[in-house]
């Protein structure tokens, strides 16, 4: 399966955003099958929606959110908010 982690740093525009969806969407629905220790902590859009905004509101210097191409940006958090707390 592709990590969706190097894929969200690759995406530059609209075409590659929605390809990192569609492999988004697989990895969630993969990840909600198998689940294991070190797995997801969302599996449901409002799951990963709601988890966003405190990673990002605190963790936008640290991994430089600011300075990614915008598109990148929002991948990296559907990333975020599908495996963190």
């Amino acid at each position: 399966m592709t990590d969706v982690h190097d894929l969200a740093e690759k995406v530059t525009g609209p075409e590659s955003f929605a390809a990192f969806i569609d492999t988004l969407r697989q990895t969630i629905r993969h990840n909600a099958e198998h689940s294991g220790p070190f797995n997801a902590e969302h599996y449901d859009l409002d799951g990963v929606l709601e988890a966003m905004p405190g990673w990002s509101t605190t963790q936008v210097e640290r991994d430089d959110l600011g300075q990614m191409n915008p598109w990148a940006a929002v991948a990296h958090m559907l990333v975020v908010g599908h495996y963190h707390e």
